[in-house]
């Protein structure tokens, strides 16, 4: 596990992960991996940039091979309505994503 620390924030990557995103683009002739890949990033960002717009700094980014992961803080409890924002601004930014560029695939 690779692991190091940037503004703050802890960064893992697993050895897996790599492994498993070069067999999955290897083996992939359809392009939807890169696909899947790049709305997984998206995904997670959305969720680290709305936990950063509520002061709440994410306490550890993890890429495995079993997914990606985004940690909050353990800083001050926020509100039911921040909770909520930060839990659906990944989904929100990929059907952002969806309706800008689902026409182009």
């Amino acid at each position: 596990m690779l692991e190091w620390r940037w503004c703050g924030i802890t960064f893992r990557v697993s050895l897996w992960f790599p492994a498993a995103v070069i067999a999955m683009l290897s083996l992939d002739t359809t392009g939807v991996t890169a696909l899947c890949l790049a709305a997984s990033l998206l995904h997670e960002s959305g969720h680290a940039v709305a936990m950063v717009l509520f002061k709440d700094t994410p306490r550890r980014i993890t890429l495995s091979a079993f997914g990606m992961c985004v940690e909050r803080g353990r800083g001050e409890n926020h509100s039911y309505g921040a909770l909520c924002a930060v839990s659906l601004a990944g989904p929100l930014v990929n059907a952002v994503c969806a309706l800008l560029f689902g026409g182009m695939v």
